[in-house]
C-alpha cells in the first residue's frame, strides 16, 4: 500500500507537471498550478481507473488457478477457492460479539453542515474503526495455505448493528479500548500504521483507531450516560441509535432528524461549515457497522503466492482480495468491474484531455488575448528582448494580425535581423504588407539595412512585389539609396529594368524617349494632372490627382539636360539634370516603357 501510495503521488505530480508544461505555453500567473493540480487530479483519477481495470483483468485470469487447484508460482498473483479455518481461537467481532476469522467496523454519525448559499448537508462521518484477524488457513480440495496479512475487505457487504445488545457492547468497547489516536496532526501517524498493517504480514492482528476527540464523544468519558435504547422502525437497516435517559423524547427527536436527513442531501450547494456537534447528555448520536467472516466461510481469495510462507500474501501495489462468492459469479463481477473502470477511465482522460486542449485553443483565439499579446510584442520589439517575443510566439500570438496601422510585427522589426528571423521562423508571412502595399523586404532598403535584406532573402520573400502607390519593387527602392542592398536583390535574381552601358544602348537628346520626359516635367510645372496620366503608364497614372504640385515643383528641374540614356528593346533609363526653380541643381532618374509607338513614363526617383 505504501509503494502504491508513493507510485499515485509521483504519477499525480508527473501529469500535473506536465499539464503546467501544457498551460504555460498559453497562459500564465498564480493559477497556473492550481488549474494544474485541478486538471492533474481528474486525468490521475481516469489513469487509476484503467490501472483498476488491468487489475480485474489480471484478478480474473488468475481465477482458473482457484477452479483446477493448480500448483502456484512464487511470486506470481494467484486464486484458491475453499473455506477460511482458524488456526486455533477465532477473534470476537467487537460490535456483533461473534466469533471470527476476519473483521473490520465503524462507528459512525451524520454530521449537518451549513453550506455557503444556504440549507445544509449531512454527510457521513467516521468516529471510530478498526480491524481484527486471527491466524487461519485456505482450505481448498487440494491444497492448504496460510492467509498472511489483512484482505481488502470492500467486495464484502456491510451489516448496519441496531440491536440494544450491540449498542451496549459498542459502548463498552469504546470505552475499554487503548485507542490509537489519529486526531490531529496524529492523523498521518494513523494513516501510516493502518497502511503498514493492510500490508503487513501478520497473520494475527488487531488496530483500533480513534478519529474524535474524546471533549466530542460522550461514550469516552469514564461517567458517561447508560447504555442507549434504539429508536423503532420496521427496517432494520435504518434503525438509528438515540442515547438520552429519556428514550421516548429522544426517539421523536431522532425520527425528525431522520426525515430531514434526505432534504438536506438533496441540496448540492458548497458547503460553508460545519455545525457543532452537540456534546454531554444525547449529542454522540453514532451508527454501528461491521463487515465480518466467520470461521469455515467458503471465500475465493487473490493475491500473491509465496512458497517460502505457503500461504497468500498483498503484492505490489495491490491488497489481497476476498469474496464470498462462487468463483463463476467472481468471474463476473470482475468482468464487470473491468469494463466499466475501462469505460470510466477512457471517457474521463478523453473528456480532460479534450478541455485541456480547448481552453488554449480557445484563448488564444480571443481578441482580449491577441490584442495583448500585440502589444507586449511591440513593446519588446521596441526594447529588444527576443526572449519575451520567442515566449510569446510559442504561447499562441498571432504575428500576422495587423495593428490599428494596418502593421504586421515583422513590418516593424526592420532594424533588427535576429528578431526578424525569429518571427519568421514561428511563423510570420515574410510578404506581409502595410495598407500602401509595402512588404519586410522594402522596409529594409528604405532603412538601408544589409543584413536584414540578407535575411528575408533567405526566408524567400517575393524580390519583384510592387507597393500599391508607385508600383516600384525593393531594387528600385534600393538604387539610389543602397547599393550594397540594391546588389544582394541583384544577385538573388530580382527583376531589374534598369537599362546601363552593359545591357543597352546609348542615346541622347534627340531621342524620343528624352522628348516625353521633358513633355512630363513640363506638364508638373503648369500642374495639369491630366497630361501626366497621358505620358505615364497606367501603373504611375493613378496617383496624380493627389499630388502636391508646389513640392513636386520645388524638387525638379526646370530646364532638364540629358545626362545619361540608355535603351533596350522597349525600355529605356534616363538621367536628367537641371536647376529647380531657386537654381540648384536636381538630379532624377526615369524609366519609361514602349507602349506601341509611344514611350511612357514608368517610373521616377530623385537620384540627389
Amino acid at each position: 500500500m505504501k509503494l502504491g501510495c508513493f507510485f499515485s503521488l509521483l504519477i499525480y505530480a508527473l501529469i500535473s507537471y506536465g499539464y503546467y508544461v501544457w498551460f504555460g505555453q498559453t497562459f500564465e500567473g498564480k493559477g497556473l498550478w492550481i488549474a494544474s493540480f485541478a486538471v492533474g487530479l481528474i486525468a490521475t483519477f481516469g489513469v487509476g481507473a484503467l490501472c483498476n481495470s488491468f487489475y480485474a483483468w489480471r484478478d480474473g485470469w488468475v481465477l482458473g488457478d482457484a477452479l483446477i487447484d493448480m500448483s502456484r508460482r512464487d511470486g506470481k498473483r494467484t486464486a484458491v477457492a475453499g473455506t477460511l479455518e482458524p488456526v486455533g481461537p477465532a477473534r470476537t467481532a467487537p460490535l456483533s460479539g461473534k466469533p471470527s476469522v476476519l473483521y473490520e467496523y465503524t462507528v459512525y454519525r451524520y454530521e449537518t453542515r451549513r453550506r455557503s448559499k444556504g440549507g445544509t448537508e449531512t454527510i457521513k462521518v467516521v468516529d471510530f474503526t478498526g480491524i481484527g484477524k486471527c491466524e487461519c488457513v485456505i482450505q481448498s480440495t487440494a491444497s492448504r495455505l496460510r492467509l498472511i496479512g489483512f484482505p481488502d475487505l470492500d467486495p464484502i457487504a456491510e451489516n448496519n448493528l441496531t440491536k440494544p445488545d450491540d449498542i451496549a457492547r459498542a459502548r463498552q468497547y469504546v470505552q475499554s479500548t487503548a485507542w490509537e489516536d489519529t486526531t490531529g496532526l496524529g492523523v498521518v501517524r494513523g494513516a501510516r500504521n493502518m497502511f503498514a498493517a493492510l500490508t503487513g504480514n501478520d497473520e494475527s492482528l488487531k488496530k483500533d483507531w480513534r478519529m474524535i476527540g474524546v471533549r466530542d464523544c460522550d461514550w469516552l468519558a469514564a461517567d458517561g450516560p447508560a447504555p442507549p435504547v434504539p429508536a423503532k422502525t420496521d427496517d432494520p437497516a435504518t434503525v438509528v441509535p438515540s442515547y438520552s435517559g429519556d428514550a421516548a423524547d429522544d426517539e421523536d427527536e431522532w425520527d425528525h432528524e431522520a426525515a430531514d436527513e434526505d432534504d438536506d442531501l438533496e441540496d448540492e450547494d458548497d458547503v460553508d461549515e460545519p455545525v457543532a456537534p452537540r456534546r454531554g447528555g444525547s449529542g454522540y448520536r453514532p451508527q454501528l457497522a461491521e463487515k465480518r467472516i466467520e470461521p469455515g466461510q467458503s471465500v475465493v481469495i487473490v493475491g500473491r503466492y509465496d512458497e517460502v510462507l505457503q500461504g497468500i500474501v498483498s503484492g505490489g501495489t495491490q491488497l489481497v482480495k476476498i469474496y464470498l462468492e462462487d468463483v463463476e459469479s467472481v468471474a463476473h463481477k470482475l468482468a464487470s468491474t473491468r469494463r466499466s473502470y475501462l469505460f470510466g477511465g477512457l471517457l474521463t482522460l478523453v473528456i480532460v484531455n479534450a478541455g485541456a486542449w480547448a481552453a488554449p485553443e480557445i484563448y488564444r483565439r480571443s481578441d482580449d488575448a491577441q490584442h495583448a499579446w500585440r502589444q507586449q510584442i511591440e513593446k519588446a520589439v521596441n526594447e529588444g528582448d527576443i526572449q519575451t517575443i520567442d515566449k510569446l510566439c510559442k504561447r499562441g500570438a498571432d504575428l500576422n494580425a495587423r495593428r490599428s496601422t494596418g502593421d504586421v510585427p515583422l513590418l516593424f522589426t526592420v532594424r533588427d535581423p535576429a528578431i526578424a528571423r525569429l518571427l519568421i521562423e514561428r511563423g510570420a508571412d515574410v510578404n506581409a504588407t502595410d495598407s500602401d502595399g509595402t512588404t519586410p523586404l522594402m522596409q529594409a532598403v528604405r532603412n538601408r539595412n544589409p543584413e536584414l535584406v540578407k535575411v528575408l532573402i533567405e526566408a524567400h520573400a517575393n524580390l519583384d512585389a510592387r507597393n500599391t502607390n508607385y508600383h516600384t519593387t525593393a531594387l528600385m527602392d534600393a538604387e539610389g539609396r543602397c547599393e550594397e542592398c540594391a546588389e544582394l536583390l541583384r544577385k538573388a535574381g530580382a527583376q531589374d529594368d534598369r537599362v546601363t552601358a552593359d545591357s543597352g544602348e546609348s542615346i541622347d537628346e534627340s531621342h524620343a524617349a528624352f522628348a516625353v520626359c521633358r513633355e512630363y516635367l513640363s506638364a508638373v510645372f503648369v500642374a495639369d494632372p491630366t497630361k501626366l496620366r497621358e505620358l505615364s503608364t497606367p501603373e504611375l497614372g493613378g496617383h496624380f490627382a493627389s499630388v502636391d504640385f508646389p513640392t513636386w515643383q520645388e524638387s525638379r528641374p526646370t530646364e532638364p539636360r540629358l545626362a545619361s540614356g540608355f535603351v533596350r528593346d522597349n525600355h529605356a533609363t534616363l538621367t536628367v539634370v537641371g536647376p529647380n526653380p531657386r537654381g540648384a541643381d536636381r538630379t532624377w532618374i526615369y524609366q519609361l516603357q514602349r507602349s506601341g509607338d509611344r514611350w511612357l513614363v514608368s517610373r521616377e526617383r530623385w537620384a540627389d
